[in-house]
């Protein structure tokens, strides 16, 4: 059974992570790049501790994706 993906924590990790580097929030903290290598390593620690898929639109009741 999948999820919505608006539960999703890596969804979310990823809206703050671009809503930081769009608003440039951190420039002048942290070194250019960086971001991208912390956001690289905590996607994978979280892919590591979640389970099944997401889903973006509301799945039917009793569908069949085969």
């Amino acid at each position: 059974m999948s999820r919505s993906l608006f539960v999703s924590k890596t969804f979310w990790l990823n809206v703050l992570t671009a809503s930081v580097e769009v608003t440039g929030a951190l420039s002048g903290v942290i070194p250019p790049g960086a971001l991208t290598l912390v956001l690289a390593g905590l996607n994978v620690a979280i892919r590591l501790v979640t389970k099944g898929p997401v889903h973006v639109l509301t799945q039917a009741a009793g569908s069949d994706d085969g």
